[in-house]
């Protein structure tokens, strides 16, 4: 049996955090969301709709610190 929302959710998660190559199924190094924003405004609609990424979310926004879906490097942010 195939969870298609757990699926869902980490390609989004991966699309806000970044992920970096091999973390999942198909992965490849990327920047996320709030990377590309930092020192700007990120706008998430609907972020209740990430369930158990919004600890990571609320980590981010607390510490002004993002690592990627299966990377090692923190990035500091400027919110």
């Amino acid at each position: 049996m195939l969870n298609l929302l757990i699926q869902i959710l980490l390609i989004a998660a991966a699309e806000i955090f970044g992920a970096t190559k091999g973390s999942f199924t198909g992965a490849t190094n990327k920047s996320g969301f709030i990377e590309e924003a930092n020192g700007g405004i990120l706008f998430l609609d609907e972020a209740h709709a990430l369930k158990n990424y919004q600890n990571l979310l609320l980590k981010v926004v607390e510490e002004q610190k993002v690592r990627k879906i299966g990377g090692k490097k923190i990035f500091q942010l400027m919110l």
